[in-house]
């Protein structure tokens, strides 16, 4: 059998973020709309935690605000 652990995690599962503090598109978790996972991300200064909640909503704010669909699911283009 293969071995199941493995350092690399899906999008959204964990960041290492140092200077966004976790409230940018660059944070992997920010930017599929979850909050970081304490066990898992290896993030500097993070703000996107219920704990943080303001900052987190200020953050998602003023991106909408610059890119009405940054949250939306990834969509497929079409090739050809």
């Amino acid at each position: 059998g293969s071995n199941a652990t493995t350092n690399k995690l899906p999008p959204g599962e964990a960041c290492n973020c140092i200077r966004s503090r976790c409230l940018k598109l660059y944070c992997t978790c920010f930017q599929v709309g979850k909050i970081c996972n304490p066990n898992a991300c290896t993030c500097v200064g993070c703000l996107n935690t219920h704990e943080t909640g303001g900052h987190r909503k200020a953050a998602i704010e003023a991106t909408l605000e610059k890119r009405p669909d940054a949250f939306d699911k990834p969509k497929v283009k079409e090739v050809g």
